[in-house]
């Protein structure tokens, strides 16, 4: 209601939940959290569960202007929300909330996740022209690869091989260089490099990998049936 009102200025939550409803269908969800609505983040999830929805994904809006006082809050909502989740795995119906879950499997596998934007994936725009991902901005002629009728750019392939194989030197040695997977066209939009994360990503994830760790720490250690069988197959 906050970010999509209708034409009218009323807002459009309760239409999207009357048609979601018809559809008989909980589809996954993608939130965005901007710092006008980080105070509600928990109660949003929350909410969007209790609803139905199994598959929640949120994500801070980049390009925002994050500060120390917005960070004590992020994590004081992840902390509410852990605790939401805690009951949840103790009665057996524990969603999937994708930055916290992704988080956790890093964790037990010891790597991160790494994306394969223009390598295994790509974007094609309308006219053919060929993009790493479908999160590029498409106005930057320094990103196309390419044309569908001409082939691929070999040189603009290999330089972006050559990005993503790169290591931030700032991020040497740090405990959590694992566990971090900033998309890389965010990092792109704000330090100018597919490589380099913004600082606010990185206090952020630090955040969702204590919380994160935290709540998996107690229900690893008490063997939750529903824990162990989501993540250990167990």
């Amino acid at each position: 209601d906050s970010n999509r009102p209708l034409l009218n200025g009323h807002g459009s939550w309760d239409v999207i939940m009357k048609n979601i409803e018809a559809t008989g269908t909980r589809f996954p969800v993608r939130m965005t959290v901007s710092r006008m609505t980080l105070s509600s983040l928990a109660d949003n999830i929350i909410s969007l569960h209790r609803k139905g929805f199994e598959s929640i994904a949120f994500y801070l809006a980049s390009g925002e202007p994050w500060n120390d006082e917005d960070f004590a809050e992020f994590e004081k909502q992840l902390n509410e929300l852990t605790c939401y989740l805690m009951e949840c795995y103790e009665n057996g119906n524990a969603p999937s909330i994708h930055w916290i879950d992704k988080e956790i499997r890093m964790y037990i596998a010891d790597k991160g996740s790494k994306c394969s934007l223009g390598l295994n994936q790509f974007s094609v725009t309308p006219n053919g022209n060929i993009y790493p991902c479908n999160h590029t901005n498409f106005e930057d002629r320094c990103l196309q690869m390419g044309n569908i009728y001409e082939g691929l750019d070999g040189a603009k392939t290999a330089w972006i091989e050559a990005e993503l194989a790169r290591r931030d030197p700032e991020c040497v040695g740090c405990k959590f260089e694992k566990r971090c997977s900033c998309c890389n066209m965010d990092n792109y939009e704000e330090t100018g490099k597919l490589w380099k994360a913004p600082d606010w990503f990185c206090t952020a994830n630090q955040i969702v990998i204590r919380q994160a760790d935290l709540m998996a720490s107690k229900l690893y250690k008490a063997r939750n049936a529903c824990f162990m069988k989501k993540f250990y197959g167990l």
